[in-house]
């Protein structure tokens, strides 16, 4: 008899998204909100798809991050802050829940508008205290994206669920 198991990276990604989906709670309604305080200038706030943003639609993982990015722009990430919370640091900083770590970066973002292979967007909530701040996203080859967001020095490189395993860590 065969026995089929399942990639410890498919279980570790599953786990992430069902904690980014139990943690993002917030209503459409609070975050139109909280976009049209930081974006004063956007006129209309649509629910629907928006077809300039199809390509980069979907889940982004790496080792320790996750963006997942609805088809109407909004998105949260996820990503491990690699700082304890039980050392005395401030937040953000991970801790340990049972045999799970909980990351301590939290973000919400809108993306808005395309350019090329790039989408560029903004922090609408973070637990690193930078609403308001840029994000982007350029989509690079073989199923991989650079992420770059005010907390990063460097582009986070992420891949999509096409690409091959192991290019974006664990």
């Amino acid at each position: 008899m065969k026995h089929h198991f399942i990639p410890l990276h498919i279980v570790a990604f599953s786990v992430m998204i069902l904690f980014i989906s139990l943690f993002f709670t917030s209503s459409r309604t609070e975050i139109q909100t909280t976009h049209a305080k930081v974006l004063p200038y956007t006129t209309s706030m649509g629910t629907g798809p928006d077809l300039q943003l199809e390509a980069f639609t979907g889940t982004w993982y790496s080792h320790g991050a996750a963006l997942v990015i609805q088809s109407n722009g909004y998105a949260t990430y996820t990503a491990r802050a690699y700082i304890w919370c039980n050392t005395g640091s401030a937040p953000p900083c991970d801790v340990i829940q049972g045999n799970n770590i909980i990351s301590g970066i939290h973000m919400e973002l809108r993306f808005t508008h395309t350019q090329g292979d790039i989408a560029y967007g903004t922090v609408l909530k973070s637990t690193t205290g930078h609403v308001g701040s840029p994000v982007s996203l350029t989509l690079t080859h073989n199923h991989t994206a650079n992420f770059k967001e005010v907390t990063s020095n460097s582009p986070r490189l992420l891949c999509d669920l096409q690409a091959p395993a192991g290019l974006c860590g664990a």
